[in-house]
Formats: C-alpha cells, sequence, structure tokens
C-alpha cells in the first residue's frame, strides 16, 4: 500500500503529461489541415481565374457580361467561410467521445481534466 501511494503522484504528472501532449497534438494536426485548407484557397485567388471566379460568386460581373439572379441553389464555391476562420474546436472536443473506455477511467483515477491543464 506504501508502494501504491509512493508511485501515484509520479505516475500522475506522467500521465497528465502524455495526455496533454496528445490533446495538444491533435489541435496541431486540426490546425496544420486548416492552415493547408486556406493556403489552398489563397493559391487559388492569386490567379486571375481564381479573382474572377470569387468576384462572380459575390455578384460582381465583368465587361459585357449580365448579372442573373439564381434562387433555391447552394453556393458550392471554395471560398472561406465563416467556421473555418473562426476556429471551430469541435471536433477537438469530439475526440472525448472517440477515446477507449481505459482512459475515461484512466482520468478519473488520475483526476485528469484538459480544461483545468491549460490545454482545454
Amino acid at each position: 500500500m506504501a508502494l501504491i501511494a509512493a508511485l501515484y503522484s509520479p505516475v500522475k504528472a506522467l500521465y497528465g503529461a502524455h495526455r496533454t501532449n496528445a490533446v495538444l497534438a491533435e489541435r496541431l494536426d486540426a490546425a496544420t489541415a486548416s492552415a493547408t485548407q486556406l493556403q489552398g484557397e489563397v493559391d487559388s485567388l492569386m490567379t486571375r481565374e481564381g479573382i474572377e471566379d470569387e468576384a462572380r460568386r459575390r455578384g460582381y460581373v465583368g465587361e459585357g457580361e449580365t448579372a442573373v439572379e439564381v434562387g433555391g441553389i447552394e453556393d458550392s464555391g471554395s471560398a472561406t467561410t465563416d467556421e473555418s476562420v473562426t476556429g471551430d474546436s469541435s471536433q477537438t472536443q469530439g475526440q472525448d467521445a472517440q477515446d477507449p473506455w481505459y482512459v475515461s477511467v484512466l482520468d478519473f483515477i488520475f483526476g485528469y481534466d484538459p480544461s483545468t491543464q491549460g490545454v482545454g
């Protein structure tokens, strides 16, 4: 019993560091994917065709063109949406539901809560 009591604190610190690293790695992956997507959009907008497509999407027309409003269809353009710009963290929060059962048990045993560990 004394051995368990003596080892609890170091094992708790090691587990907390491991879990914090995993949470931060997930966030880094999500941020990297978002940055890659946004860079692709920037690259497409750096071409003449990309600029013209974005201008048309926003309702501008070129010389000799006529603007027409079409209703009832959704825009499938590649322009940035508010959701991708705001960095929606629901993907990271949804990871908790994907963790194996024993992670929840270990979190409880070691009192680990990502929101109180500076990563939440």
